[in-house]
């Protein structure tokens, strides 16, 4: 396979991964109002008053990745969080969801006990090669964003990462692990329809939480008797 028809494919898995992400999060939280879906970042969690809850990042890799503080998946993240920061409150949580791991002895180890100041020096402390060359993300990304160290350091204390995530072919079964789909035993054709039905949903693009339970309600009833 070209790289051009790899990178196609994976870019259409993330976004395939993007939707189911975001039902398993619709199924298992109940405090949001609204969700936005690949339009203040990929996936955004929004209450009754109209605040960001939750500001979700959702990466999927194809292949095993580890998850480090100076490539572009972790840092362009943060950028982009950086670029739209004034539309988060002190209550936001910004969430990067990713199937990258973590390893023991990474920086990124310990990076969700850090507050503000640690994670902040742990950027600091990973600019440099060992061959004494900065690394490329950093300069096109942290230096970018490193001119205003209060406000990235605000942004920082809200920046916490889920890693290991189940992947695209094992996500399916995740959604069916949530509590309303008991409601259908061992019937997996069902399941299968009824995450077809809501994946459809959140395509068509999910305006308020009251035309989303609704559905729950009535189309989990209606798939359940059929």
């Amino acid at each position: 396979m070209s790289k051009i028809k790899q990178n196609s494919l994976s870019q259409q898995m993330g976004n395939v991964y993007h939707y189911y992400v975001a039902i398993k999060l619709l199924l298992e939280n109940n405090n949001w109002s609204k969700c936005e879906v690949e339009k203040l970042g990929d996936i955004a969690l929004i209450n009754k008053n109209n605040k960001q809850i939750f500001n979700i990042e959702v990466k999927h890799h194809i292949e095993k990745n580890e998850l480090k503080v100076y490539e572009e998946e972790f840092l362009k993240t943060l950028s982009n969080w950086f670029d739209i920061r004034n539309l988060f409150d002190e209550n936001t949580k910004l969430i990067l969801m990713t199937t990258s791991t973590i390893s023991k002895g990474n920086p990124l180890q310990y990076w969700n006990l850090f507050n503000s100041n640690n994670k902040y020096k742990t950027l600091k402390e990973n600019q440099i090669q060992k061959n004494g060359a900065t690394y490329v993300n950093m300069i096109k990304y942290f230096y970018k964003i490193n001119k205003n160290v209060d406000e990235l350091k605000e942004l920082l204390s809200k920046f916490d990462i889920q890693y290991s995530l189940f992947n695209i072919l094992e996500i399916r079964n995740e959604i069916k692990k949530t509590s309303h789909f008991r409601l259908f035993k061992d019937d997996e054709k069902k399941k299968n329809k009824v995450i077809d039905e809501l994946y459809g949903l959140i395509g068509r693009g999910l305006e308020n939480k009251d035309k989303w339970e609704k559905w729950i309600l009535l189309g989990f009833i209606c798939y359940a008797w059929r």
